[in-house]
């Protein structure tokens, strides 16, 4: 069994884990280096493997594979006291006086203070501090070995790697732990978190980590991901001040001031808690020759509570559902729906809803005939670019209306491949205001029909207000101060129902190039960038249903190119439309835009701009989006 690494709120009631997928930080006291700030960190994924190098940066919310040469980012000091026989050995001492480790404890990794007047030993089970003669100030239980260890500039932070696979900060005056980060071993996806329980996160990331409330010795444990609260627990902003502040809680009060929000009150879970779903017929990969599928299933909450919402979904398509099913005096349901089949479906997905929010999906394979006649849908496209603005001429792009353009152009190519029609709309600079945007989204909804497809293409600035909601930038908007800002742009909300409802019936894309672009309010300082990252987690996530693909990440900006007539992300996939990329033909699957896009534009940007693929995994296993042109009949 995977090692989890648990973390308790302050009642004792509520876990907080996630399991450790593969970072290797065994044997690598030489590796993990830091800033001065420790705000930066250098580690390996692999100790095996020298190109696993990478860093991140808590300020940028940056992960960088490909590190060039970091001169500030520096190595533990290892010298300076007389320490002997700390690394790897059940023996580490200071002069001839052993150090107090526990008995069979190896010792593995060491930091000396910038003044010599302490150290921190990382052995098997702790992480210790010691003063320049050996005494035990302090121990630091964890979860695991402590295989690097090293200390910001000013010795107020101490920073760990363990074994789970985390890196970890510590405040070094009384050892609480003030941050947790867990760079998954794919090498894309990674998440931070506090003891609070606040955390940010790449794209498909959040629910590597969980909630879990325990409910006796005679239960097992109730475990919940954490997008299910990522409305309260999702906080970038907390995040990137928690080493200032060298306090979660004050970290929170300040992003709370920041942006001018009412003080969040800090409060358990156990009371806010969505269902737990489960499928229990049929099972996992079970082949199904019939032409109706019986799916049964259980579902837990609290006693009398109403369960508004039950969906079925069949490779992302709703189905079936029931509303406004009330839970027995138990705290038990169960249920089944018969649902028709058609074409090859793959995935079954079950989620329900009570006034808190979603359940985690519970989801299964079935295997079906592959000489089963498919559906050939209609794909629905609007596609947004706004290279210019009514009321501002500070935030013009050279090449979001071309970009729009030509995405339209492209995508009319694939009628007749995968698609039997291609109907489009473009809106573009004079064209894309919020009422037309607007009549756009109400088009797509008005003709989609099940098991169709949708696309939506939108280049322009995205811009927040003061409480962090997410706009789009129209041709008319005013960006004269938060009020403007509010009344004429277009809600990240508006356009969120729209996706989210399309994703019911059939696969639904957005193509997102509306990331950070610098100071977009022009009356008024900035709150904060666009939090792209937060978009995409939120339209791909189970009850999202949509797959996002955006342009960049965090805080990068999206970069245009005059020689290439487009932004780097629309010109990475007009290439990939055009047979260009390396992607066997004639299928693009997700993955194999996920995979150019990444690849090229990375290429084209010269490492400054990282787009992302986020798909809901629990929806789709990377479906056919699309045909090269070359191949299209």
């Amino acid at each position: 069994m995977a090692p989890s690494l648990s973390l308790f709120d302050r009642t004792g009631s509520v876990l907080w884990k996630h399991d450790a997928l593969g970072t290797d930080f065994s044997d690598q006291a030489a590796t993990l280096k830091v800033s001065l700030d420790g705000k930066q960190v250098l580690f390996h994924f692999d100790r095996n493997d020298d190109k696993s190098l990478a860093t991140f940066d808590i300020s940028t919310r940056a992960l960088d594979l490909s590190p060039a040469q970091r001169p500030e980012l520096i190595a533990a000091r290892v010298e300076g006291l007389p320490i002997t026989n700390w690394r790897n050995s059940g023996e580490p001492k200071i002069k001839r006086k052993l150090l107090a480790i526990e008995r069979y404890e190896i010792s593995r990794s060491l930091a000396i203070t910038h003044d010599a007047r302490s150290f921190w030993l990382g052995s098997d089970w702790s992480l210790r501090h010691f003063d320049a003669t050996g005494a035990l100030i302090r121990t630091i239980q964890g979860t695991g070995t402590v295989y690097a260890v090293n200390l910001a500039a000013d010795d107020r932070l101490v920073i760990a790697a363990r074994d789970d696979g985390t890196i970890r900060w510590y405040r070094s005056d009384d050892g609480a732990e003030l941050l947790a980060f867990y760079p998954h071993s794919d090498r894309k996806r990674w998440v931070a978190w506090t003891p609070l329980g606040h955390y940010a996160a790449s794209p498909g990331a959040e629910d590597l980590i969980e909630w879990q409330i325990n409910r006796g010795l005679d239960q097992e444990p109730a475990t919940y991901s954490a997008s299910r609260f990522r409305d309260q627990f999702y906080r970038p902003d907390v995040i990137e001040r928690v080493l200032d502040t060298l306090d979660p809680k004050k970290a929170l009060e300040a992003a709370d001031d920041a942006a001018g929000r009412t003080r969040t009150l800090i409060k358990s879970i156990a009371e806010t808690t969505p269902p737990r779903v489960a499928i229990v017929d049929p099972a996992d990969a079970t082949f199904i020759e019939r032409p109706e599928l019986v799916v049964a299933y259980t579902i837990e909450d609290r006693p009398g509570t109403v369960i508004k919402r039950i969906r079925l979904m069949l490779d992302g398509t709703v189905v079936a559902e029931k509303k406004d099913q009330a839970v027995s005096a138990d705290g038990r349901m169960a249920g089944e729906f018969k649902v028709p089949l058609q074409g090859e479906q793959s995935l079954i997905t079950l989620l329900a809803e009570n006034e808190h929010g979603s359940s985690d999906p519970s989801s299964v394979r079935i295997r079906r005939d592959p000489t089963t006649e498919a559906h050939k849908p209609t794909l629905y496209v609007l596609a947004v670019g706004v290279a210019k603005f009514k009321n501002h001429s500070h935030l013009k792009l050279n090449f979001a209306d071309a970009d729009a353009n030509a995405f339209v152009e492209r995508i009319m190519k694939q009628e007749h491949g995968l698609y039997s029609r291609v109907l489009a709309q473009t809106l573009v600079n004079e064209q894309a205001t919020v009422e037309a945007i607007l009549k756009g989204l109400e088009w797509l909804e008005r003709n989609m029909s099940p098991r169709d497809v949708a696309a939506v293409f939108f280049s322009s600035h995205g811009a927040n207000d003061a409480s962090r909601q997410f706009y789009l930038l129209p041709y008319e908007v005013n960006v004269q101060d938060d009020i403007t800002l509010r009344r004429s742009a277009l809600r990240y909300v508006d356009l969120r129902d729209t996706l989210v409802h399309l994703a019911e019936r059939g696969k639904t894309l957005l193509f997102l190039d509306a990331c950070y672009s610098g100071n977009v309010l022009a009356g008024a300082k900035q709150i904060a960038p666009p939090d792209i990252d937060m978009v995409a987690a939120d339209l791909a996530s189970a009850e999202g249903g949509v797959v996002v693909f955006s342009s960049s990440t965090g805080k990068q900006f999206s970069m245009e190119y005059p020689e290439l007539g487009h932004g780097a992300f629309t010109a990475a996939l007009l290439e990939a439309f055009d047979g260009k990329s390396d992607r066997p033909p004639p299928w693009l699957r997700v993955s194999d835009l996920e995979i150019w896009l990444a690849a090229r534009v990375k290429e084209l940007t010269k490492g400054a701009q990282t787009p992302r693929t986020t798909i809901p995994g629990e929806r789709f296993i990377n479906p056919r989006v699309f045909m090269v042109q070359q191949q299209a009949r």
